[in-house]
């Protein structure tokens, strides 16, 4: 009956768009675990920086420490009065050097991972927009919108007397049998061509 299939029709379209919005659902879901993962990556690449950083500053500061030992040891073998203003102007460069050189490192490790850090938060603001996304989606919800929308397309054919469906003749909206339904018998049921066979 064109009832029927128009129900199935219904049906079909609620559940196309419940596998739709599902299918949505677990793309932001998906979206959302890959920047969660990149989020902590980052994260462990700024703490690693910063570790990397201090090694380096330590490194640095045993070769600034080992050469301002070298330069008093070799001033002093010289007979050079170590408060001397030559003297003293050398070990003071030294220090200075072993300063500029520790910063830099640092200042470098910590833009690295400050960057770091910034990508681990924008990583971390997707994921969080893309669970967002994901709540507010129903399948279920989408799926019922669909298919009452669709029922309310079909519903005028069940429930108005009179009213036909595409392909019917008008009787209650139903398909007739081309005339093998012509009569009722004394019961009030319909007969095939007056023979008196219930249909």
């Amino acid at each position: 009956m064109p009832q029927a299939m128009m129900a199935g029709g219904a049906l079909m379209s609620g559940i196309g768009a419940y596998q739709k919005a599902q299918s949505e659902k677990n793309a932001l879901n998906s979206q959302a675990q890959a920047n969660e993962y990149t989020a902590a990556v980052r994260q462990q690449q700024a703490r690693e920086q910063e570790q990397v950083g201090n090694a380096e500053q330590t490194q640095s500061g045993l070769k600034y420490g080992a050469l301002y030992g070298t330069q008093r040891a070799d001033l002093a073998a010289h007979g050079v009065d170590l408060g001397s203003g030559s003297a003293s102007a050398v070990l003071a460069s030294t220090k200075l050097m072993s300063s500029i050189d520790a910063a830099t490192i640092a200042n470098n490790a910590n833009r690295q991972a400050w960057n770091y850090t910034v990508a681990a938060t924008d990583y971390s603001n997707q994921a969080a927009g893309d669970r967002a996304g994901a709540s507010n989606i129903s399948p279920l919800s989408s799926g019922f919108t669909s298919l009452m929308g669709s029922a309310a397309r079909v519903a005028p054919y069940w429930y108005q007397p009179g009213s036909s469906a595409p392909g019917t003749n008008g009787l209650d909206g139903q398909v007739t049998n081309s005339g093998l339904i012509n009569s009722t018998n004394q019961y009030g049921y319909p007969t095939l061509n007056g023979m008196g066979i219930p249909h």
